[in-house]
């Protein structure tokens, strides 16, 4: 599955050229209102500030996304210069995509973890803590 790649930039030109560079890498959108309301968005790639909590609209977490800084001295996941080649930016958006799938999936497991041991170490009945759990 292609990633969902948010295009952040003042510059139509600049955000046309970064989508012609990832046609046929990734599925991209200039602006988190045009992202699908299921689909999560993957990289965000900028050339300004963060855009991490657009104006009333569907909130970016700084944890389940990939940010690529282009020319902006930002704190990024990825830092590229402003003269940035194709080629960079799409092996960027796929190195990023992984990283932030398996973020995903550690968060998962995380998960999945606690509500295992929640359920070694507890009684289904009552609730209340096991011989496990006194062991």
């Amino acid at each position: 599955m292609m990633p969902l790649v948010l295009l952040c930039s003042d510059d139509s030109r600049r955000r046309r050229r970064w989508a012609g560079a990832l046609a046929g890498t990734a599925n991209v959108v200039e602006g988190v209102s045009e992202a699908p309301a299921e689909a999560g968005i993957d990289v965000v790639i900028t050339d300004g500030p963060i855009p991490f909590e657009p104006e009333g609209q569907r909130r970016l977490s700084r944890d389940d996304v990939g940010l690529a800084a282009v020319g902006a001295a930002i704190p990024a996941d990825v830092s590229l210069p402003a003269d940035v080649t194709d080629r960079e930016l799409r092996l960027t958006c796929v190195v990023l995509a992984e990283v932030v799938r398996l973020r995903r999936e550690s968060r998962e497991g995380a998960k999945e973890r606690q509500q295992l041991a929640r359920l070694a170490f507890t009684d289904p009945l009552t609730g209340l803590a096991n011989r496990r759990a006194w062991d």
